[in-house]
């Protein structure tokens, strides 16, 4: 994966309309959550970049880290 700095994520967030999406995608039935993150292109959605999937509890946000690496996978998308 290359290395991008975050003037460069920013940049390829803010055109497009592209936007960091955390899905919930289901339970394990002990509390446990599955979710998925990805970058979103467009008002409707148009196009949606590779995922990434997360587990955590019900209240559970993606850190800073884990939202860099799904900008910087959509942006190896656009290469």
């Amino acid at each position: 994966m290359a290395d991008f700095n975050d003037t460069q994520r920013l940049d390829f967030m803010l055109s497009q309309g592209r936007e960091l999406v955390l899905e919930g995608m289901g339970t394990n039935g002990r509390g446990t959550f599955w979710y998925t993150l990805y970058v979103q292109e467009g008002r409707w959605g148009s196009q949606e970049y590779e995922r990434i999937h997360l587990e955590g509890p019900s209240d559970f946000d993606a850190s800073p880290e884990q939202k860099r690496q799904a900008i910087d996978l959509a942006m190896e998308a656009q290469k």
